[in-house]
């Protein structure tokens, strides 16, 4: 058994780990449990500041980075939806990478407005939920969905880049601060987030 308990774990790992790397919690799990290849699917999040705000540095990408103008969320919520479902998504991988296939399934993509306590600025949140995903394809697609947003591509773009499945014609990646980790889901276990 574990010498300590599973909250004395967390306790102890969050001292010792750097600052971006947090542990909510611990439980325990089956000796032969893959962590990577047990995973059904996996949800990320990136988060994007609206307004310069110096205690968000380093958490999440700056939109000055992007555009001066905010993008319209209903435009990329648009792009977002046509993603769901199983396609190849080459466009959206890095290049030459050395993946097998390029054939995810997603099965949840949307943006939403996330407002910060103690006055902050308020985030835009892009969330994605698939089976697997590919080396840069979370930043590619919200670099893709903020050129939909600007009005600078038709929502159509979207089936134009699955269909082609050629990277140079997709978005540009953004910063890799505002990417974060969010669920992790196992068949009969606890959702980890």
């Amino acid at each position: 058994g574990i010498p300590f308990g599973c909250e004395a774990i967390t306790y102890k790992l969050n001292a010792i780990l750097p600052h971006d790397i947090c542990i909510h919690g611990i439980f325990q799990v089956p000796e032969n449990l893959h962590a990577r290849y047990h995973a059904l699917h996996r949800t990320y999040r990136y988060y994007i500041r609206r307004n310069k705000e110096p205690f968000l540095e380093g958490v999440s990408a700056a939109p000055g980075t992007y555009a001066t103008t905010l993008p319209s969320l209903e435009l990329m919520n648009q792009g977002a939806a046509l993603l769901l479902g199983t396609h190849d998504f080459t466009s959206f991988s890095k290049l030459h990478s050395q993946t097998g296939t390029k054939i995810c399934t997603i099965t949840e993509a949307r943006w939403f407005t996330q407002e910060q306590e103690f006055g902050l600025v308020p985030l835009w949140v892009f969330q994605v939920t698939a089976d697997r995903f590919l080396r840069n394809m979370v930043r590619c697609m919200v670099g893709t969905l903020l050129e939909v947003g600007k009005g600078k591509k038709p929502v159509e773009w979207i089936l134009q880049l699955l269909e082609e499945k050629n990277r140079s014609l997709a978005g540009f990646s953004v910063p890799p601060q505002g990417l974060f980790l969010w669920k992790v889901h196992y068949e009969k276990l606890k959702t980890l987030n």
